[in-house]
């Protein structure tokens, strides 16, 4: 029987989830004031699951933050070292470049996450057409400082920007 499969807690979750999509809805709304339509609701859903991964996963993020910073500071370390070799080695150029390449993963995968998933929810609605600029006053920037916001996650829509155009790490200060 199918009724007996269907609990209170199922039926909160599900009521939530459709909130939270509604909500990304609205932040769509907020942020596309210019001539872009917003989002089938439908669409929102792995934005609204993305906001519910980052509050669930926030001691994570805060351990992930220090793997960055320990990890920034061996390489600035490293690389003093390096610099008094009398010659280059490729193995340890290798070796610091994968590093560098860990940790970038760590340090901008909400960001760019929540970008594309946007753009992508924006195209679905647009027929292709999507915000591309990366300018802190643009849709998209501002659209993801909003889901970062209610995720918990407070950066600006101009430091959103800055990562997006390859200028800052997102945690950084």
């Amino acid at each position: 029987m199918i009724s007996g499969l269907v609990t209170a807690a199922w039926i909160d979750e599900w009521l939530d989830n459709d909130q939270r999509k509604r909500r990304v809805q609205e932040l769509f709304r907020a942020a596309a004031k210019r001539g872009y339509r917003v989002p089938d609701i439908a669409y929102c859903g792995r934005l609204a699951w993305r906001i519910t991964y980052i509050r669930e996963t926030k001691d994570q993020e805060a351990e992930d933050r220090k793997l960055v910073q320990h990890g920034r500071t061996f390489l600035k370390a490293f690389a003093a070292v390096r610099s008094r070799w009398p010659k280059e080695n490729p193995e340890w150029t290798r070796l610091a470049n994968e590093i560098e390449d860990l940790l970038s993963f760590f340090d901008h995968e909400e960001i760019y996450i929540i970008a594309r998933w946007a753009q992508d929810a924006w195209a679905e609605a647009n027929n292709g057409k999507y915000p591309r600029s990366s300018e802190p006053d643009a849709p998209l920037c501002k659209f993801v400082a909003a889901v970062l916001a209610e995720a918990g996650i407070d950066l600006s829509s101009s430091a959103v920007s800055a990562v997006l155009q390859g200028k800052r790490r997102q945690h950084e200060k």
